[in-house]
């Protein structure tokens, strides 16, 4: 009597007899690798070399590594001679509405260039200027001062101690300047370079300060 052969028995016998085939040609706990094939040479693995990381370490712990002296460098590479810790030893008696010219830097392209600003406000800690020809409210930047005189300096100083002062320009006065060329993307840095007379430092502002 003939009977219909349901395909789906067939493929599954198939499979069985597949996993049996592999099963019994295979050595044990190597699943689907026959017998037969030889062996590969055996990977010989061996202690690695001593770290190169500790000996650097170690040197390094043994270097006396000078700090980032800007004078020292001017002098030593650059034959400057002597120079000055101070630019000035008593303060210059700026008014409101003094002008001076400043080095700025352009962030992006590591330019740097001279701009005019003029002193729009004073604190007992602050000197504040704006670019020549840059719009100001002077509501906020007075508000922005009074608060910067009135919480951030003393607390500033509270927990970080306090700022070279006078200072490279005799003034114990720190100095903002709003400045337009900084590029877009930045808020406010601080120029280390700028606590060191020009002869170190050619665009030094001689003159402890933030850009804004």
């Amino acid at each position: 009597m003939n009977r219909k052969i349901n395909l789906s028995q067939i493929s599954l016998a198939i499979v069985l007899l597949l996993i049996v085939s592999v099963a019994c040609s295979s050595r044990p706990g190597v699943i689907g690798k026959p017998s037969m094939i030889h062996e590969e040479a055996p990977v010989i693995i061996t202690s690695p070399p001593p770290s190169t990381a500790y000996d650097t370490q170690a040197i390094l712990e043994q270097t006396d590594v000078p700090q980032r002296d800007l004078v020292a460098l001017a002098q030593r590479l650059r034959q400057a001679g002597e120079i000055p810790l101070v630019a000035r030893d008593a303060p210059h008696a700026y008014e409101i509405g003094d002008e001076e010219l400043f080095w700025v830097l352009n962030v992006d392209s590591n330019e740097h260039s001279q701009i005019p600003a003029i002193l729009h406000y004073i604190t007992p800690h602050l000197y504040v200027w704006v670019e020549k020809g840059a719009q100001a409210d002077m509501d906020v930047l007075r508000t922005s001062a009074d608060r910067f005189e009135a919480q951030t300096y003393p607390t500033n100083r509270r927990y970080f101690g306090s700022e070279w002062s006078p200072g490279i320009d005799g003034d114990d006065h720190l100095n903002i300047l709003h400045a337009t060329g900084l590029r877009d993307t930045v808020a406010g840095f601080y120029l280390s370079s700028d606590e060191f007379s020009q002869l170190a430092h050619e665009y030094s502002n001689e003159r402890e300060m933030f850009y804004i």
